[in-house]
């Protein structure tokens, strides 16, 4: 082989390698474009519903992003808590956190306080908002949180792929399409998130796109609200203003009943002072006729004892009358009896 000929071969020898090369970054960069897009898609769209959604090659959506893949640790970085494969499997966990928050609150008061913050967002109309407050505040907790209870309904298109109401009656729930329940997820999700960390974890789940259609909705149905919330601001203003009027005359009649017994309290506590006066007063008269009774109870004494004496002295006089009588008597006899006897002599 001549100069030219090896010369020729040494150059594409060259080229090959080159092409390689060339070859090597350029699959390396397509890789990295293709996962770039598929992470923008993720981003979009959100999660897989669950493990039996699919791309258009056929290929399990959550082989790409299940657990431990390089596209989960980036959808979920920066995000709280633990990533998830399917938003399926998010809504499980959102409904065991929810469930298990509200059953460790101290009391039934703080139960219903966070079934209502939870649940009343998820309704779309101002008259299924009233409704579920009224049964939040008026059934019983066990069975707000029962199978059939306002807690478990929210959950259950989310989780069996089925509306919560059947379309007639008997007949089985039909299976949502699956953009449906992507938007039956977004709506859960969003509805029930209780702060930033919880809406910026559903906008990773349910994806930008339908994130932002959801709060479109909510704006839509907030703004529907608005009016028959005026209409029923306004009725309870003027219920307000009646009742006000009719509790100020109560409050005005009242007061006035207050000051006329203010006035009387001011004179029976007058009244009240005289009779302590007097009852102090006859206190002090019983306490000198106690006293008074008490010495005369004590001269009484001193007397009766002096009469029991005198009665002795009485007595013994008595007697000793009596004793002389007896011998007076006595003596009269005797001297009867002599002269009978110098009668009879003579």
């Amino acid at each position: 082989m001549g100069t030219a000929g090896k010369t020729l071969a040494i150059l594409n020898v060259l080229a090959g390698i080159g092409f390689v090369c060339m070859a090597a970054l350029d699959y390396g960069q397509r890789q990295a474009w293709s996962f770039q897009v598929l992470a923008q898609d993720f981003v979009l769209k959100g999660l897989p519903v669950d493990e039996d959604e699919k791309d258009v090659e056929g290929q399990p959506l959550v082989s790409l992003c299940g657990d431990k893949t390089r596209m989960q640790k980036q959808l979920f970085s920066g995000v709280q808590g633990p990533a998830v494969p399917t938003q399926r499997a998010e809504v499980k966990n959102r409904h065991d956190a929810l469930k298990d928050k509200i059953q460790q609150e101290p009391n039934d008061e703080a139960k219903r306080k966070l079934l209502e913050a939870t649940l009343v967002p998820l309704a779309t109309t101002l008259g299924d908002r009233e409704e579920l407050r009224r049964h939040i505040q008026a059934d019983k907790i066990d069975d707000l949180l029962e199978p059939d209870g306002p807690f478990e309904a929210p959950f259950k298109e989310a989780l069996a792929g089925k509306v919560a109401v059947q379309s007639g009656a008997g007949a089985p729930s039909p299976d949502l399409e699956r953009e449906q329940r992507r938007q039956g997820i977004a709506h859960l999700l969003v509805g029930s998130a209780q702060d930033n960390a919880e809406y910026q974890r559903a906008l990773v789940i349910v994806g930008a796109s339908h994130f932002a259609r959801e709060l479109e909705s909510q704006s839509v149905s907030l703004g529907e609200m608005v009016p028959k919330l005026q209409l029923v601001v306004a009725g309870d203003r003027a219920t307000f203003q009646t009742e006000h009027k009719v509790l100020l005359q109560q409050i005005i009649a009242l007061a006035d009943r207050v000051r006329d017994a203010e006035d009387t309290l001011e004179k029976h506590k007058v009244l009240l002072q005289k009779h302590r006066n007097l009852v102090d007063s006859r206190q002090q008269d019983a306490a000198d006729l106690t006293k008074r009774i008490a010495a005369a109870k004590v001269a009484y004494g001193v007397a009766l004892q002096r009469q029991s004496e005198l009665e002795k002295q009485l007595f013994a006089a008595d007697a000793a009358v009596a004793a002389e009588e007896a011998k007076n008597e006595r003596l009269e006899r005797e001297v009867k009896t002599q002269e009978l006897s110098s009668e009879g002599g003579k």
